[in-house]
């Protein structure tokens, strides 16, 4: 029993081994959306298609890494990709424009066109949850279901104003605290009054509390 038990342990580890080494080994590939290189990875032959749409700045593997290697590859048909401007896609480099989660989620549908790929899902994280929402919207057909985290959708007025109660809020306190203050102490049987800056201020209370 014991040996079957280390037998099945080792088992497993190689798998996972196998597994791990075969995603590293898995290579990307490059398509012009637009006159733009997108570079992507697609693995799977699963009847469910899901595309990857990383962060700010993020990537193919420094972002869907666990799902790329942990997805059951017979259920779903993975597909990641660096935005324009990101990982390999690039030159050029990334243009933060005004409306650069809407032109991603355009671009997006245009890759997925490309690809031949009509119907699809959504893992979408930080900015890539915000693009993908845009997509979403503007393409319902063709976007089955939408996962995202790490996103915001929309800012209502209640939130602006919050906003900016709390940032007045800090720039009142800052300034507080960047005047200099006055500690008066009764020291020996004798009021002194020290002027000291914010940077002593845990000196001060220090001295003063001592006994002599």
């Amino acid at each position: 029993m014991f040996l079957f038990k280390n037998t099945l342990k080792l088992t497993q580890k190689n798998l996972k081994l196998l597994a791990k080494m075969s995603t590293e080994t898995l290579k990307t590939h490059k398509i012009d959306v637009d006159g733009q290189t997108i570079n992507y990875l697609k693995v799977g032959n699963g009847p469910k298609t899901v595309l990857c749409f990383p962060g700010a700045l993020g990537t193919i593997w420094s972002d869907f890494k666990p799902q790329l290697e942990n997805l059951d590859r017979d259920k779903f048909t993975i597909v990641a990709w660096d935005p324009p401007g990101y990982g390999y896609s690039r030159p050029p480099n990334r243009n933060f424009g005004i409306n650069f989660y809407r032109d991603d989620a355009i671009c997006a549908e245009k890759f997925m066109n490309k690809l031949g790929i009509n119907k699809y899902s959504l893992l979408g994280w930080s900015d890539g949850g915000i693009s993908s929402m845009i997509l979403s919207a503007k393409y319902p057909e063709k976007v089955e279901k939408l996962v995202c985290w790490g996103s915001n959708a929309y800012i209502v007025a209640e939130e602006v104003k919050q906003c900016e109660t709390d940032n007045r809020s800090k720039r009142k306190r800052h300034a507080e605290r960047r005047q200099d203050f006055t500690v008066f102490a009764e020291k020996r049987g004798e009021l002194n009054k020290m002027r000291i800056s914010p940077q002593l201020t845990l000196a001060a209370y220090q001295y003063l509390s001592t006994s002599k």
